[in-house]
């Protein structure tokens, strides 16, 4: 986008028009706004700012640069790639050179447009990136580790509650961690974990994580997977140790430990939903089809629950 002629005047770009009759910014305004030129030039600098802040960067009105923050580039946890995470930011802090602020809006939750640009842009790429992931397998990832994003199933049942017999099953473990005054937050099956948890030929860490009076404990059990069709994807668990948990912390995942413990399984990709940058699986008891679980994949274990 070229730099207008006379950038000291407001309306030549179309600075923040509210629809007097709705007093909502129309979505034809913002069109227009970020269509109004046709070539787009911008300066970026990015900085080095230390210790991580909430910012991620900078941009002003009629002013065509931007100033990124460095620490978000650093992170390992990003959801997606870095070129597609800059053209998010590129997008929201565009925006504010257009003149949309967080703090100019009628209703700031549904109407900044920066923000709104940003989950546009966001939801378009991983529309893209989803496309080619699943010209693959699950499994065809997990033999050889090649997707970054698919490692960690996690399940937050509060979150998102899950349905017929896997439910049923949930609900025992989640029954008896409430009899010991516990609150059950999350399981997970981390299909890459470190090296510090592949022992005795381990290649699985199965954990669940409770907690009471705001300390939490992660009970671990570390299983080997066995693939027992490498075509279709089928699988098996071979259980090898624990990470040192008590009798009465293990109970709080008997009987989800059981299944694991006896049953064939595979996963494909779930039709529901995920956030933005997260591959959706359902995890399928072969044995009984009618058992299973949905939830995303994490790049990484965190206790982010």
């Amino acid at each position: 986008m070229g730099t207008p002629r006379s950038c000291s005047v407001a309306t030549s770009l179309n600075i923040i028009k509210v629809n007097s009759t709705t007093n909502r910014i129309d979505g034809t305004t913002v069109h227009d706004d970020l269509l109004k030129y046709k070539d787009v030039s911008l300066n970026l600098t990015v900085r080095d700012r230390g210790e991580p802040t909430t910012v991620m960067g900078s941009s002003s009105f009629c002013n065509f640069s931007i100033s990124s923050n460095d620490y978000w580039l650093k992170e390992d946890d990003m959801s997606m790639t870095l070129a597609e995470e800059y053209a998010i930011h590129l997008g929201h802090e565009f925006c504010h050179i257009l003149g949309y602020y967080h703090n100019t809006h009628p209703d700031t939750k549904t109407e900044d447009v920066s923000y709104g640009i940003g989950t546009l842009i966001a939801n378009v790429l991983w529309d893209w990136s989803l496309k080619e992931i699943k010209k693959k397998t699950i499994h065809s990832y997990l033999l050889d580790n090649s997707n970054w994003r698919l490692r960690c199933l996690a399940v937050e049942p509060a979150e998102m509650p899950q349905h017929g017999k896997f439910d049923d099953l949930l609900k025992l473990d989640i029954a008896a961690t409430k009899a010991a005054n516990r609150s059950y937050n999350h399981f997970y099956i981390d299909f890459n974990p470190p090296e510090a948890q592949r022992s005795g030929g381990a290649n699985v860490a199965f954990g669940v994580t409770t907690a009471a009076n705001g300390v939490y404990w992660v009970d671990r059990n570390y299983y080997k997977i066995n693939w027992i069709n490498t075509v279709d994807g089928t699988f098996k668990f071979t259980y090898i140790s624990n990470s040192g948990s008590s009798e009465g912390t293990r109970n709080y995942s008997k009987n989800l430990r059981s299944l694991l413990d006896t049953k064939t399984f595979k996963m494909i990709y779930s039709n529901t939903k995920g956030p933005t940058g997260r591959v959706m699986a359902n995890f399928i008891c072969i044995e009984d089809p009618e058992m299973f679980f949905y939830r995303r994949f994490e790049r990484r274990w965190t206790n982010w629950f």
